[in-house]
């Protein structure tokens, strides 16, 4: 595994049509105060990745090559997003690293690898991450923002190749739902 001209998330699953698994994401603040959300992912080829995430607010997160569309269940309201305007959008995107991000550290390990780099502006909301990878897959993402909070991404129980429908990554809302379009 090596740094390349692309995109860690998409060299990492290329070889594989569909990924799976569940996800734990806390967010540190300042004040050592902590919001924890577990969910599932799921990832196809190409374009396609669904995300369900349960803790508070339950959501259900569709990207479907263009748009980020974020279903609020318990607000019944559905926010659609550019991709190019959100600040996750590193991971979804087949970026050239180089322009994006400096490395600074790159150390393999018995079966795995750290990197540690700095964004090159803050356009994405966030100075730096650390990714720690696992020969298959990404185990961890762990980034600081502009605020100085922590968001860390553990990912578990990943699974390869299973049989998702394209249906899978549709969205069907109910018909009272409130769009809003950023």
């Amino acid at each position: 595994m090596s740094i390349d001209n692309n995109s860690l998330v998409i060299d990492l699953y290329k070889n594989h049509k569909c990924i799976h698994g569940d996800f734990i994401q806390t967010t540190q603040y300042n004040d050592n105060s902590e919001f924890i959300q577990k969910g599932k992912f799921y990832i196809k080829r190409p374009n396609k990745i669904r995300l369900e995430l349960f803790s508070g607010n339950d959501q259900i997160v569709v990207y479907d090559g263009e748009c980020i569309n974020q279903y609020d269940i318990s607000l019944n309201q559905l926010i659609i997003k550019r991709i190019d305007g959100c600040y996750f959008s590193f991971i979804f995107l087949d970026h050239n690293l180089n322009k994006i991000l400096k490395v600074n550290k790159y150390e393999e390990r018995d079966n795995c690898v750290l990197v540690s780099a700095d964004f090159l502006n803050f356009d994405m909301g966030f100075r730096e991450i650390n990714l720690v990878l696992l020969d298959t897959f990404i185990h961890r993402i762990s980034m600081v923002d502009v605020f100085d909070r922590v968001i860390s991404i553990d990912f578990l129980n990943v699974e390869f190749d299973g049989l998702l429908s394209d249906s899978f990554f549709e969205l069907i809302l109910p018909d009272d739902v409130e769009i809003i379009n950023m």
